[in-house]
């Protein structure tokens, strides 16, 4: 379109002069609007939009330590002796083959057929090996520098349990359109709305959804996303050759260009701050203001490169229209193999390309699902599942078994299982001893008959029990091994979780602390779970310790998600817990005012807090779970903590209640062997009958209340301890 590259994008005007209408306008000026015209419609409605920036700044708001990490990928690597003797061995046998597999999760899946899919496999084994017929269409002057990256591209035979797959996956989601943000997150998880993601290890995951605000794609930079939410997502009108596809791109280019991402590629204009340079740190391609739209024609200049041949807007990395993309740089296939080398490098062994063979009789341990990591006592109880692989359905098959080196044993099962259905079955239960131990399970004899595949047929768990905790506990995280010994951190989304600092501590020089202030999400939970302990011959028990906790929002805002911290007690090893403490917002925080950047708490603003553990003597092991629950608030802290048990006062434990000393100087405690039985709170009158001091039930710490009578006048007092049902009332003297 001539006008684009002469009338605007180049800003070359013709010279026609001074410009006198005294009539009609002359017919170049018409044209002229007409151009104009276009070009901004073009630029309304089909301006190319990559997430890759806001991509890349998403990540370093949520952690900023991540900058450091970045500056390196940005500058590009260039291939060490390792990678390049990697590269030297798999080059030997020519293009090098990445498994990939579609996730289509959209309200009607169906609107991306499969002959899409196939279609845009095709594109990228083009592209990729510089093989497309259009490149061609590459001005002459760069020609000699378009780059092969000899990378084809098959859709997955096999999925992570090594069942045959078609590599495409159709995903029915109630979510109209995907946010941007955080790299398209929630595409790739099933919780919200999305498809969970295959082993990045050992595939190239590509999700097509419906992006907001006119975002063709995005892609995750390589080490500032979780490994669960590596690839890339592309709108999916603008994905392969078929179908209901958008003008402008309905060439498969817009994956070709975020897959560039993936091996680090970046815009060839760089951050676009117009001081042309870095730019992309690659040498063959041209410094480069800003983006080009459309489809200029060639040469196209701008304030970074004014003269011809100007800017390579016919490159993959750029912004013009899939029709006028036709080629990689030599230097931009240097950059990604040395990324596909290094970062990717265990794409390369990947087996998702192979078919799997199938076997008429073929049975495995798919997994051992228990015991696995931390288990709280000593009594056993394995679950395995066992997956017919094979062709034939499953009538019967041995599973043996054994712990560490011990003597193997073995059950039969009998029953129908179809080919690749799974089951999951229960073994025989043992003890286990102190220590660490592996359980390996294998299959044998499936249908009586010899098993054809037996490589897979083994399973095995690692798991360990550890010593009961000795009271009285403490742990104050001055170790520098974190979890300490016993510890588990239980983190389900691999995002920000609890973790050891010294940037502050109530005592010595570390604490444990949860990053909220960068966790960029509502609603994550992540525990922190302590030892096992039991109590046993002891009349009282208590955790104690210290925390602190600020938020970013105004302390006072109504009905605002806060973050949350838990104490739960745990008898099933971490399943479920019993719910004993729990605060947020104005309950949990030790600064009152809001903090807007990362809160590091001063040595006052630390506070003790408590929880009865007295109802678990003598209940057999349990376990206690410090839970947080992030809004994005801002940091929470633990420090010193401990677990204790205290014996009963005997006249305590005879009577129940005691109000001591007394007679008193001034300090009286009102002490409880239990608080509940409908307790509400105690009154303390004078001898005149009127009110003194007065506390509710919810003031009692450790079972007690404290009063002060030190200003009250010498003389006669009555204790009422008010119950729903009943009032007790105790007689004290106040004496100097």
């Amino acid at each position: 379109m001539k006008c684009l590259s002469d009338l605007f994008l180049n800003r070359k005007y013709p010279a026609y002069g001074p410009v006198r209408f005294p009539g009609r306008p002359p017919r170049y000026f018409m044209t002229f609007l007409a151009c104009c015209g276009l070009l901004f419609s073009h630029f309304a409605y089909s301006q190319r939009k990559s997430g890759w920036d806001k991509a890349v700044a998403d990540a370093l708001k949520k952690n900023p330590a991540l900058l450091t990490r970045w500056l390196d990928l940005e500058r590009g690597r260039t291939l060490g002796p390792a990678q390049a003797r990697l590269r030297g061995q798999y080059r030997q046998t020519g293009t090098v083959v990445i498994p990939i597999v579609v996730h289509i999760v959209l309200q009607n899946p169906s609107l991306v057929s499969d002959s899409a899919v196939f279609s845009q496999i095709a594109v990228l084994n083009r592209d990729y090996t510089a093989s497309d017929p259009d490149t061609s269409d590459v001005p002459q002057v760069w020609k000699p520098i378009i780059g092969n990256a000899q990378m084809e591209f098959c859709l997955a035979q096999r999925d992570p349990q090594d069942d045959p797959s078609t590599g495409i996956l159709r995903v029915t989601t109630p979510v109209g359109t995907f946010s941007i943000n955080n790299a398209c997150s929630d595409v790739k998880h099933a919780a919200t709305g999305g498809s969970d993601a295959w082993a990045d290890s050992e595939y190239l995951n590509i999700w097509v959804c419906n992006l907001e605000s006119g975002y063709l794609g995005v892609t995750t930079p390589y080490g500032l996303y979780p490994d669960n939410e590596q690839g890339v997502v592309i709108q999916y009108n603008a994905f392969g050759t078929v179908g209901n596809l958008q003008a402008h791109y309905n060439l498969g280019r817009t994956t070709t260009h975020e897959i560039g991402h993936y091996f680090n590629l970046l815009h060839p204009w760089g951050a676009g701050d117009g001081t042309c340079s870095p730019g992309d740190y690659v040498g063959d391609t041209p410094p480069q203001y800003g983006p080009v739209y459309g489809c200029p024609a060639f040469p196209f200049t701008d304030q970074c490169s004014p003269d011809s041949p100007g800017v390579q807007f016919v490159n993959f990395m750029e912004y013009t229209d899939d029709d006028c993309m036709h080629m990689f740089s030599q230097g931009q296939v240097s950059r990604m193999e040395a990324s596909l080398y290094d970062q990717r490098a265990s794409l390369l062994t990947s087996r998702g390309c192979l078919p799997v063979l199938q076997f008429p009789l073929d049975a495995s341990i798919l997994t051992v699902e228990a015991p696995t990591g931390k288990i709280c006592n000593g009594q056993v109880n394995p679950l395995v599942v066992l997956k017919n692989r094979g062709t034939d359905t499953l009538r019967s098959v041995t599973l043996n078994y054994q712990v560490d080196s011990g003597a193997v044993s073995t059950i039969s099962w009998a029953g129908s299982l179809n080919p690749f259905d799974t089951l999951q079955i229960s073994l025989p239960g043992f003890q286990a001893d102190t220590g660490a131990h592996i359980l390996t399970v294998f299959t044998s004899g499936p249908n009586g008959q010899q098993d054809q595949q037996p490589a897979n047929d083994t399973g095995r768990s690692s798991f360990h029990l550890d010593p009961l905790a000795i009271l009285p506990f403490s742990e104050g995280f001055e170790d520098t091994i974190f979890p300490p010994s016993g510890w588990v951190v239980v983190n389900p989304d691999d995002s920000y979780t609890w973790q050891r600092t010294t940037a502050a501590s109530h005592s010595g020089s570390a604490s444990a602390v949860i990053r909220n202030f960068v966790y960029t999400v509502n609603g994550p939970v992540d525990d922190l779970e302590t030892p096992v302990f039991q109590i046993n011959g002891a009349d009282s028990a208590y955790l104690s310790f210290y925390v602190a906790a600020a938020v970013q929002s105004p302390p006072y805002t109504q009905n605002n998600p806060w973050d949350t911290l838990e104490v739960l007690i745990s008898t099933d090893c971490g399943q479920s817990g019993d719910l004993r403490y729990q605060h947020w917002g104005l309950n949990l925080i030790t600064d009152s005012a809001e903090d807007q950047a990362e809160f590091v708490p001063a040595p006052d603003q630390w506070r003790k807090d408590s929880v009865n553990l007295t109802p678990y003597i003598g209940q057999g092991n349990f376990q206690l779970i410090f839970r947080n629950i992030c809004n994005n608030e801002n940091d929470i802290y633990l420090d010193d903590i401990q677990v204790y048990t205290k014996n009963v006062n005997p006249n305590l434990a005879a009577q129940g209640i005691l109000v001591v000393p007394n007679p008193t100087t001034g300090q009286v405690l009102v002490e409880f062997l239990n608080t509940g039985n409908g307790l509400q709170g105690v009154d303390i009158y004078n001898v005149q009958g009127q009110l003194v001091a007065s506390q509710p039930v919810t003031a009692i710490t450790d079972n007690r209340l404290v009063f002060n009578l030190a200003n009250a006048a010498d003389g006669a007092y009555f204790v009422r301890i008010i119950y729903a049902h009943k009032t007790i009332v105790r007689e004290i003297l106040k004496l100097k």
